[in-house]
Formats: C-alpha cells, sequence, structure tokens
C-alpha cells in the first residue's frame, strides 16, 4: 500500500472533508435556504398536516411568520412535492424548529446515516477513510444537500439493503428494500431482480413492509391527499432540467416534450431485456451483488425523475464493481473505466431552468448582485449512467466466459 493511503494520512483529510462538506451546508443555508429547496416542499406538506389542511396545499415562504410558511386561502393548485403522503412522516417531527435548524437536522441525519451504512460495508479503517472523502467530495451529494432532498437516505437504505442480503438476514433486508420503494418507486427495478433470482423471502418482506407503509399514510392523510398526490405526479413537467439523467429527460431537451406515456414502454423494455440478460448468468455467485449493481444506475436511466441528487445510490455500485473486478486477471482497466464513469457523474453543474436546456457549453447565471458563469453539459450525467449500466453486464460476461472456459 502506497504510504498515502494509509489511515494515518487519510483520516486527517476525511476530517477537511467533513468540515467542507458542513461549510458548504452552512454557506448554502445562509444564501436563503431552504426557501426555494425541495426540503421547503416537504415541510410545508408536515405543516399543512398540522394546519388541517391538504399535504399539497399551495403556500409561500414567509420568513416573518411562525414557521416561515404562508398558506394560500383556497387554493386549487397544488404544491409540486412529488412524494407519497407516507413521507410526510418524516418531516413531521421537524415542524416544532425554525427551518433553517430543521434544514440543517434534515442534512446532519442523511449525512450520518450515509456514514453509518459506509461503515457497516467497509471494515478497514483506511476504507472507511476514503469512503468519506469520496462521499464529501462528490458532487450528487452536496446538491442533495442544497436543496434538501433524500438521496442520502436513499442511498443509506440500499446500501443496509445489499450488506443484510449479503449477511443472509433476510428479514433485514427486505425491510430495508420495502423502505425504500417507499421513498422512491423507481426502486421497484431492484424487486424485479429479486423475482429474476427467485429471492422471494426478500421479496415478500419488501412488498410487504411497502404495503404497510402506503396503508399507513391512507389512514393517517386520507384518499384525498393520496388523490392530490397523483394529480401532482402526473402533472408534472420539468424533466428537461440538465440535472434529469434519465432517458426521458434527453429526449424532453431534444424534442421539447414528448408525452411521458409514448416513452415509457420503450425505456421499460430496454430496462426489463438488461436485467434479464445479467440474469443469465446467475450460475456465478456474484450474480447477486452485480445486479444490484446494475439496478442502481438503470433505475435512474429509466424513470423520469432520474434526478443528480439520487445518484449518491452510484456509490453502492461502484464499491460492489469495485470489489468484484479484484477476480479479474487484470483488474485495472475496468476500475479506471469505473472511475472515469463515476467522474463522469459528478461533474459540478448549475441547475437550469427549462428555457435555458440549449447546448451551449457556457452559460451565464445571474440572482440579484450575484453573477456566474459556469460549464453545462446536461448529457454527460446519461452517459455515465449508460457507463456504469454497461460495467456489471461486462463483468457478468467476463465471468462466464472465465467459468465456461469460452
Amino acid at each position: 500500500m502506497l504510504p498515502w493511503l494509509s489511515a494515518r494520512w487519510l483520516a486527517p483529510l476525511a476530517l477537511c472533508a467533513l468540515l467542507g462538506l458542513g461549510t458548504g451546508v452552512w454557506f448554502n443555508a445562509a444564501q436563503g435556504v431552504p426557501q426555494g429547496t425541495d426540503f421547503l416542499l416537504f415541510v410545508a406538506s408536515a405543516q399543512a398536516f398540522t394546519h388541517q389542511l391538504g399535504l399539497y396545499h399551495t403556500f409561500y415562504y414567509a420568513p416573518d411568520v411562525p414557521g416561515g410558511i404562508q398558506f394560500l386561502p383556497d387554493s386549487l393548485a397544488l404544491s409540486h412535492n412529488l412524494n407519497p403522503p407516507v413521507l410526510t412522516l418524516l418531516t413531521l417531527p421537524l415542524v416544532p424548529l425554525d427551518l433553517r435548524t430543521a434544514y440543517y437536522v434534515w442534512c446532519a441525519g442523511q449525512v450520518g446515516l450515509a456514514l453509518l451504512a459506509g461503515f457497516t460495508l467497509l471494515r478497514q479503517a483506511a476504507a472507511r477513510a476514503g469512503f468519506v472523502i469520496v462521499l464529501c467530495v462528490y458532487y450528487p451529494v452536496l446538491a442533495n444537500l442544497q436543496i434538501g432532498q433524500m438521496g442520502l437516505l436513499l442511498f443509506a437504505l440500499l446500501a443496509l439493503y445489499w450488506h443484510a442480503a449479503e449477511q443472509g438476514q433476510v428479514r433485514r433486508a427486505g425491510v430495508l428494500l420495502g423502505l425504500a420503494l417507499l421513498l422512491k418507486l423507481f426502486v421497484g427495478l431492484i424487486f424485479v431482480w429479486l423475482l429474476l433470482q427467485r429471492r422471494w423471502a426478500i421479496l415478500i418482506y419488501g412488498a410487504a413492509v411497502w404495503a404497510v407503509g402506503m396503508g399507513l399514510g391512507l389512514l393517517l392523510f386520507g384518499v384525498a391527499n393520496h388523490r392530490d398526490w397523483l394529480d401532482v405526479v402526473t402533472t408534472y413537467s420539468a424533466g428537461g432540467l440538465n440535472w434529469n439523467a434519465s432517458l426521458y429527460g434527453v429526449v424532453q431537451r431534444y424534442t421539447g416534450g414528448m408525452p411521458l406515456p409514448a416513452l415509457l414502454p420503450l425505456t421499460l423494455s430496454f430496462g426489463l431485456v438488461a436485467v434479464v440478460w445479467l440474469n443469465q448468468q446467475r450460475q456465478h455467485p456474484a450474480s447477486f451483488s452485480l445486479g444490484i449493481a446494475l439496478c442502481c444506475p438503470l433505475m435512474l436511466l429509466l424513470t423520469p425523475l432520474g434526478w443528480i441528487y439520487y445518484f449518491p445510490v452510484l456509490l453502492l455500485s461502484a464499491l460492489i464493481l469495485w470489489q468484484q473486478s479484484e477476480n479479474l486477471p487484470h483488474p485495472q482497466p475496468f476500475r479506471r473505466t469505473l472511475i472515469v464513469g463515476m467522474a463522469l457523474s459528478g461533474v459540478p453543474q448549475l441547475l437550469t431552468v427549462p428555457e435555458s436546456s440549449h447546448l451551449f457549453l457556457w452559460r451565464r447565471y445571474a440572482q440579484d448582485d450575484f453573477t456566474v458563469s459556469w460549464f453545462v453539459a446536461p448529457e454527460v450525467y446519461p452517459l455515465a449512467l449508460a457507463l456504469l449500466c454497461a460495467l456489471p453486464l461486462w463483468l457478468a460476461y467476463k465471468a462466464r466466459s472465465t467459468h465456461t472456459g469460452a
């Protein structure tokens, strides 16, 4: 091992990286966060519930009123919170706090869970310190924290699910996967993989947790709020933003708005072919883990909502692929390609509005007295997802060829 890769050298760097990430969160809050963030939508739903209003009742940011949120009277429009009603339970405990404190708690909780998941997977001190550094410098992590999304929470659930499944802890794995599905429906691709792998126990536990969670949401929040949620999801139209790395986002940017129902059959067929082909390699002992490594980037490519703030789940794919490549006669070329894919997925880009989704590489952003020019190339992200999808397929093919002596 090179001296600078030892825990003695990496630990101080990891601490500095954590302090840097915390400074970024603090600076972000100082600029007016949570105003204009997704986190504000989540907290507004919780506040609406305490005010006996619909969870998706429209509001505006009002820093001078208690709670920082003012609800509009008798509004027919709905807020753009795409989360199902049951996820309001995550932000209900934050309602008594002021918005900035609640934002800090939300970010710190996610980072803490992500670190817990990473340390569960990695036992060596140097590996843990390296994970902290990668987590803190990976741009999608900062993007997730900037707007108060749930990408790190999703990573933690899926990483702990994979660890539990590998350890034979079927019930725990199913519970964690069911919670991840409650968080984001595109996790359902992993259920397809479990179905193909005939992992019935995990599948049943996960489906049961999801059903109980949705039933609890119906019981607590009622049918009307679920109807509003479906209205919000089906009418959402910001898929062309440069942070959307899905195939749907690519088509939106180049066609100006192809209807989602016209594209879904194509994308879903592509995903099904990929997981079915990988399933054909299941006689290889690593096929289950490679399936998880494939599903993480593939589900982001297929869902219409493949935003980069969910990219922290790609860290799980990278870890699995790095470990599985140890069996290759010459793993370095594969690992270099993996690093390239992760680097492409972490290219920093400022979020653009739909009207700015042209192909200029340099764009000018102006807000109040703040002006900056920044590099923007939206298709870097779907390219990264496609590359990270190809790697587990190639690794499975290579392993099968070696196993059969082809």
